[in-house]
């Protein structure tokens, strides 16, 4: 069965989603000097990486490529090939004092002429006195994933979670805090492991339609790669995100007009599957217009236009159905304060109101951590005699809208929701790092929560609104702070949004 996972994984995986398996396998294989150098200075060279061999330590260029290759892209790559293997600019790490070895990769196979047109190729390099060419295809890869003394998973702790994990993704039985947690199992300090295992199981996500998951993975890597400051990660994990979020905007760019429609597309229960999805739509939505260059979260672009039609036109991104849709908040209001504050401060005075309802003519949110089924028993119950709760009035929606209101300076709003959360008996909840892995969630030992947060009567430009607006940030960026924060749901750190909110 890991065989056909495998397999499944090298017939669909894209070019460059290859990239985080490829720059693990490097480094697991004995290389050393291994960088990605994909991009508009590359000069054939996707990767550089060096090898000793018998030795002798060898300088590789590594051109990378998806899917089968007939004549036809032998023909387009092998300029490329010329580059790789005659250019000598590259990274700084780049020795050309080395026996240099050029290498086209690719996830398929040769087929027809390019089998012939490669072997003359490396030939006739032999022959010249230039560096050779090798061709490491599909059934390589396949070798290396699999049975490779070094990097294979075949017989490993993680291969037989990789096929319970996709067997669930793939018959629709996992959730998104399912799997965060899996992958707390799942990434056992290795982070070269965790990359493949990461990337083999985001491209089941993908198959499936399950781009939320493939993100929850995403950022369960980008985490762990923080925890072993490992930066050459964080950056794939990063760009794994953005390579699993953007088909999502592409398929949300026609459906965001009309939320009867949207809401049949997404299937489920409407009352429960269509404000979940419209929430981690935008969430996600507005991760990737925070990561991308300042000028794409402006108001031109797919993004931004999804983003916006999501919060002005659909209602259910104002409805959370438990404090752990709070966690969306974050991102959310901050691209879209970077877009249109107007939209911003309307689209959380509809939050205000919804969980001001909850607490006042029902139960309350539930706090998520019991599963969707506590989530519609709290937020529906109320009326139903056979639904035996009571009212809960910790509320971390709550002291994300307070704190959201206080990082962007909406003096009327933030005393418009206090009032109204006081009113009702919703008491911010917060939960406070005390060091990084208290932040991330990965050692609840160094975070404590503070149960009944109490906020100033009045907003102040000076004074801070509530205890933990002092708490100390996490030391990663103030992307990578957010991003996390929408993993781990249930925490984030005032000075984080500040940072991201400050001059917007």
């Amino acid at each position: 069965m890991l065989d056909d996972v495998i397999d499944a994984y090298l017939e669909t995986v894209t070019e460059r989603e290859f990239d985080l398996v490829l720059l693990s396998l490097l480094h697991r294989r004995g290389f050393t000097e291994v960088h990605f150098t994909h991009g508009g200075f590359e000069f054939g060279k996707d990767f550089v990486a060096q090898r000793v061999f018998e030795g002798v330590r060898y300088q590789y260029c590594i051109q990378s490529k998806a899917g089968d290759m007939g004549q036809g892209e032998w023909r387009a790559v092998y300029p490329q090939l010329d580059e790789a293997r005659l250019n000598t600019l590259s990274h700084p790490s780049f020795d050309e004092s080395l026996r240099r070895v050029g290498v086209l990769l690719t996830t398929g196979r040769l087929k027809g002429g390019a089998t012939l047109a490669a072997q003359n190729y490396a030939q006739q390099a032999i022959q010249r006195g230039e560096p050779t060419l090798e061709v490491w295809d599909r059934d390589e890869m396949r070798r290396w994933l699999l049975d490779d003394p070094d990097a294979g998973l075949r017989g490993t702790d993680q291969a037989g979670r990789i096929l319970r994990l996709v067997a669930a993704i793939e018959d629709g039985k996992m959730d998104q805090m399912q799997l965060q947690q899996e992958c707390r199992s799942l990434f056992t300090g290795d982070i070269q492991v965790a990359s493949i295992c990461t990337a083999v199981l985001a491209n089941s996500c993908r198959r499936s339609s399950r781009p939320d998951l493939a993100s929850v993975l995403a950022l369960s890597l980008l985490r762990e790669a923080l925890s072993q400051s490992n930066e050459g990660a964080a950056r794939l994990a990063r760009r794994l995100f953005i390579a699993e979020v953007a088909p999502l905007l592409e398929w949300l760019e026609s459906r965001t007009h009309d939320s009867v429609q949207l809401a049949r597309d997404l299937g489920g229960v409407p009352y429960v599957t269509y404000p979940t999805a419209c929430l981690k739509a935008a969430e996600l939505c507005a991760l990737y217009l925070l990561l991308q260059e300042p000028e794409a979260a402006s108001s031109a672009g797919i993004g931004a236009k999804v983003l916006t039609n999501l919060l002005t036109l659909q209602p259910g991104t104002a409805h959370l159905l438990s404090d752990v849709w709070a966690s969306s908040l974050l991102p959310i209001v901050v691209a879209m304060s970077r877009i249109d504050k107007t939209v911003t401060t309307e689209y959380l005075h509809r939050v205000v109101d919804w969980i001001a309802d909850a607490y006042d003519e029902g139960f309350g949110l539930a706090s998520g951590a019991d599963g969707p089924r506590a989530e519609i028993d709290q937020l529906f119950g109320a009326p139903f005699e056979h639904v035996a709760l009571e009212k809960r009035r910790a509320s971390y929606a709550a002291a994300v809208v307070m704190d959201l209101a206080t990082a962007l300076r909406l003096s009327e709003l933030y005393e418009y929701a206090n009032n109204e959360f006081l009113a009702v008996g919703a008491d911010a909840t917060v939960v406070i790092g005390e060091s990084d892995a208290g932040w991330w969630g990965m050692k609840e030992s160094e975070a404590r929560m503070a149960p009944r947060v109490v906020y100033r009567e009045a907003w102040s430009p000076t004074e801070p609104a509530g205890p933990h607006h002092q708490a100390a940030p996490p030391t990663a960026s103030a992307w990578d702070a957010l991003a996390i924060f929408t993993l781990v749901r249930d925490r984030h750190c005032y000075q984080t949004l500040a940072v991201l909110l400050e001059d917007h």
